[in-house]
């Protein structure tokens, strides 16, 4: 179990060392400022500081993502048969505690969200009181493999594609002066997400 969850426990980190790492990489400032100030030579004007500012924010945004976006690609192999590890161990359980007779042999017998990862967008980071506060824009619209179905396999429901878009708050805190340095993290929606289920072979 504590196995499985490294991939979760990690990805705060993963995402901090990201928007790290493209800072020092590219001085984005310098290098949206230089470009700036050649096409205004070039075409006679001049863009003001507030464009500027933009422009570099943009610039690091996109930076942030795309790393971000192929970390998550290295990673999501071993993400997705954590998840399904997870649910088959936690959520069978309790499908044959809480279902009445008949309906007590319903079980997950395949879970995948798919092979293609969530896109995640950075939008802010900020501090908070004792930690720090990551936003970031979610998008994910993938074809699953989630079934139930009892041991007969007379009924059965399966999902086959999974839409869930939103807004994604990531909190660090506790913050701590010794590793792991972070001494707790919560994961949760801005707002009540946007998701939509296909199912398929219902039964």
């Amino acid at each position: 179990m504590l196995r499985a969850l490294v991939p979760f426990y990690i990805a705060p980190y993963l995402f901090l060392m990201s928007v790290h790492a493209s800072r020092e990489a590219i001085d984005v400032d310098d290098m949206t400022k230089s470009g700036v100030m050649q096409h205004s030579e070039l075409n006679g004007t001049l863009l003001d500081e507030r464009r500027i500012t933009e422009l570099s924010m943009t610039h690091n945004a996109e930076i942030s993502g795309n790393l971000l976006d192929r970390l998550l690609r290295s990673l999501w192999p071993q993400v997705d048969e954590a998840v399904g590890s997870i649910i088959k161990s936690t959520a069978n359980p309790i499908l044959e505690q809480k279902l009445p007779g008949p309906l007590s042999d319903l079980k997950f017998r395949t879970f995948s969200v798919g092979a293609e990862p969530p896109e995640f967008v950075p939008m802010s980071v900020e501090q908070v009181d004792d930690g720090v506060k990551l936003v970031i824009g979610l998008d994910f619209n993938s074809r699953t493999d989630i079934s139930l179905a009892n041991s007969d396999g007379q009924l059965t429901l399966g999902i086959q594609r999974i839409s869930l878009k939103g807004n994604v708050v990531v909190l660090l805190s506790p913050l701590i002066n010794q590793v792991p340095v972070v001494g707790g993290w919560k994961l949760y929606f801005v707002n009540p997400p946007e998701l939509e289920l296909r199912f398929s072979d219902t039964a």
